[in-house]
Order: C-alpha cells, then structure tokens, then sequence
C-alpha cells in the first residue's frame, strides 16, 4: 500500500474489508468548559480535530444537553474536566411524570446540539466521518 490513507479512505477501506495501512484512530473528551454554548462547542470539537488529525470525529455533545430540556437544572464550571452536576430534577414524586411532555427537537438545548453538530459538518466538508453522541434521558448525569 504506497501512500498514506486519509481517515475517510482508511474508515471506507475497513467497512470493505480491504487492507489499510494502519489501524483507524480517534479519541473523544469533553470540554465542559466551552460545550455550553454552540459556538464554543462547535470551535472546541474543530480545534481537536485539527491538532491530532483523527480518523473520524465523535461528537461529543454537551454533556447534559439530554436532560436539560425536561428541566434538569446543573451548575456549570469553568474547569474543562468537571462536568456539571445536578442541582434538581423535575421528577421528584411518581405523579411529577404526567406533567412530562414531548419536545421540539429543534429547539432548546438538543435544538442548539443538533445544530452544532451540522455545523461540524459543514466545516470538515464531507473529509471525515462524524459520528454524533447520543444520551439517554433515562440515565443520570
């Protein structure tokens, strides 16, 4: 195998059972400081990227973005590796889960993450794969 793969040729090559020229690579973290706000998550994620040059790129979203819409509120740090801890939850009692009611997608915190996440898209401009985290509100913080 003469040259180099990029990250996408080596991902396609390996869903094909075809011969690479190493092992695909990428690693993932969160960066609770800056993933509260679009622009710094979408910035933070490209700039990883850009420094260790990974094979394909996971989104990893805001951390709590699952919750936060249903009403979980959290306290934030400014520390890139504390992630925010839970300061209440809207189900405190078993009659609280009537008052639940589906989302708008497209608004709120996932809104604001889905939106990231396409704008991630443009940016590598089809170059890389990116695959996207996707939570659970059933699990906890």
């Amino acid at each position: 195998m003469g040259k180099e793969l990029s990250g996408k040729e080596r991902i396609d090559r390996i869903l094909r059972g075809q011969e690479i020229d190493r092992p695909a690579v990428s690693a993932w973290r969160h960066f609770y400081d800056k993933e509260n706000n679009k622009e710094d998550l979408v910035k933070s994620m490209l700039e990883y990227q850009a420094e260790y040059d990974w094979d394909f790129i996971k989104i990893n979203s805001r951390a709590s973005y699952h919750v936060e819409d249903w009403g979980v509120t959290l306290k934030f740090s400014d520390d890139p590796l504390t992630k925010p801890a839970a300061k209440s939850f809207p189900v405190k009692t078993k009659s609280d889960w009537s008052r639940i009611r589906p989302l708008d997608y497209r608004s709120g915190v996932l809104g604001e993450v889905l939106s990231a996440g396409n704008d991630i898209l443009k940016s590598v401009n089809s170059r890389i794969y990116c695959v996207p985290t996707i939570f659970s509100p059933l699990l906890s913080i």
